[in-house]
């Protein structure tokens, strides 16, 4: 089975790059940048990709079965570069879905976010929920969503994917994943042995391990899985400041050495929010959460790169 995985050299693209070439498929790996490749197994197909040149789009997809679509700007760039962003989660989107139906694409896997429903999260949220987020990273995914299901629709198996907060360590250091919750506070930690909270640390996050992602994905290549949008997540929200308390703990029993953790609230309160998974799990696409495994590879990797001698 042929896989071609857009935004091969980002976080969540370069895991499951990884994840996907140790198994028995064929890879494409497609980014901007080829050179941010340098982790990929020789085995992999290294294509650098210019988004606004339609051709190259479908010259990308021949002989694909299955496209993971993980490219896209991220919520700081959909909010600076707004043109740029709306561009490539509408043109360039539709350019995408269109070359695979001509290729002959199986399915298409779909990466949107748990934001789309608002902010802040609320409630019991479901994939029939409102979606009352006006962020331009909101809007511009749900109008990627809307394309993919209107020019894919009974033409090839799609599934949309509405993540939660995904977190892990990367492939590379040069990787563009540091101001990610997690991530950032593991960042922090190693370097000045303290965590600072910077917005309010009683704001509610669905935290998924990016190991768990990989592993749905798999399932969702695999399975007969009907065409539609999941809610994807660990199904249980807590306070950042307890996740940080997690990390905390870990961080101290593998360095030897107390952190301090630093919040700045603002005596704002939240109510915590319910993502329900149901709809992926009754179909069977069970997998397991492993924040501890996930906490400690993103400890190794700081410990590797931030430490201080």
């Amino acid at each position: 089975m042929k896989i071609l995985i857009t935004g091969a050299s980002g976080l969540l693209g370069g895991r499951l790059l990884n994840y996907l070439s140790n198994q028995d498929y064929s890879i494409k790996a497609v980014s901007r940048n080829i050179d941010n490749l340098d982790f990929c197994d020789e085995s992999v197909q290294k294509i650098q990709i210019n988004w606004k040149n339609k051709n190259e789009i479908f010259q990308m997809c021949e002989g694909i079965d299955v496209i993971i679509h993980a490219a896209g700007p991220n919520a700081n760039d959909c909010l600076n570069k707004k043109l740029d962003s709306e561009e490539f989660y509408s043109k360039i989107t539709k350019n995408l879905a269109d070359a695979a139906v001509e290729c002959n694409v199986k399915k298409v896997i779909f990466f949107s976010t748990i934001h789309v429903y608002g902010n802040p999260l609320e409630g019991t949220i479901r994939e029939d929920s409102k979606k009352t987020n006006d962020h331009p990273y909101a809007i511009y995914k749900m109008i990627g969503e809307d394309i993919l299901q209107k020019h894919l629709n009974a033409k090839l198996d799609y599934y949309i994917v509405r993540l939660s907060n995904g977190y892990g360590y990367p492939l590379s250091k040069n990787i563009n994943n540091w101001l990610l919750f997690a991530n950032n506070i593991c960042k922090q930690a190693i370097e000045t042995r303290e965590i600072k909270i910077k917005g309010n640390s009683g704001q509610y996050r669905d935290f998924i391990p990016i190991s768990s992602i990989c592993d749905v994905v798999k399932q969702m290549i695999n399975s007969n899985l009907p065409s539609d949008i999941y809610n994807l997540g660990s199904g249980i929200a807590v306070e950042l400041i307890t996740f940080a308390n997690i990390i905390k703990e870990r961080l101290e029993i593998i360095t030897g050495k107390k952190i301090k953790i630093i919040t700045n609230n603002n005596n704002q309160k939240y109510n915590p929010f319910f993502y329900k998974i149901d709809k992926l799990t009754k179909k069977n696409c069970l997998f397991k959460i492993d924040h501890k495994s996930e906490i400690d590879q993103l400890i190794d990797i700081c410990l590797k790169n931030f430490h201080k001698k």
